[in-house]
């Protein structure tokens, strides 16, 4: 298995619908298992990993990443995997589905 960067462009609005800037707040990822071709929503159980911002130019859509594989702290064993993305807002928290991400 590969070391690589799992990316996640996160595009943000404020309450009332402006985008917004989400470096400044706490961004993790987490993933679930696919049954057949549909998502595991997120549950008490689910492991939200730390991810970093990059920022690549004032044009760029901000992205959360995520070390993942056989050299990194965040090991999946081969499967398709649903991906979820949570920027800490307070008060919100809700997890926001990021596409799949198929291992092996």
């Amino acid at each position: 298995m590969a070391t690589f960067y799992d990316r996640v462009e996160v595009t943000a609005k404020a309450l009332d619908g402006t985008p917004y800037d989400p470096t400044a707040d706490p961004v993790a990822i987490a993933y679930t298992p696919l049954v057949g071709s549909v998502p595991t929503w997120p549950d008490a159980n689910t492991v939200w990993h730390s991810a970093t911002w990059e920022v690549v130019g004032s044009a760029a859509v901000p992205t959360a990443l995520l070390l993942i594989g056989a050299s990194a702290p965040i090991q999946l064993p081969i499967g398709n995997y649903a991906r979820w993305v949570r920027v800490t807002s307070t008060p919100e928290l809700d997890p926001i589905p990021a596409g799949v991400l198929q291992i092996g």
